[in-house]
């Protein structure tokens, strides 16, 4: 994944924003944020440890290639470690439908 689908995955999955909802969070305009995600521009550097502050993400999964994307747990609230640890459970038990038919 590039530097702008990442973006527009970010913008779509992780905050369920539209263009103009990131663009004010961030204080720029919706067109950079179309820009970001087509490709034409990139984001400074402090819009970039925003996003990835916003997305609970490192900046390297935006900045590097091939780096997998990693959730940072610093000031995890209530919600958010229950959806975490609802999430583990459901891959743990498809894992273990997946070992036991084979």
């Amino acid at each position: 994944m590039d530097f702008a689908d990442k973006i527009k995955f970010l913008r779509e999955k992780i905050l369920g924003m539209s263009q103009t909802e990131l663009a004010k969070k961030l204080s720029v305009s919706r067109i950079s944020i179309y820009n970001w995600e087509n490709g034409i521009s990139k984001p400074s550097v402090e819009n970039i440890k925003t996003i990835s502050l916003l997305c609970g993400i490192t900046t390297d999964y935006l900045i590097k290639e091939n780096t997998p994307l990693e959730i940072s747990l610093y000031n995890i609230d209530d919600q958010a470690y229950k959806i975490l640890k609802d999430l583990i459970n459901y891959l743990r038990e498809r894992n273990s439908k997946k070992n036991n038919e084979k």
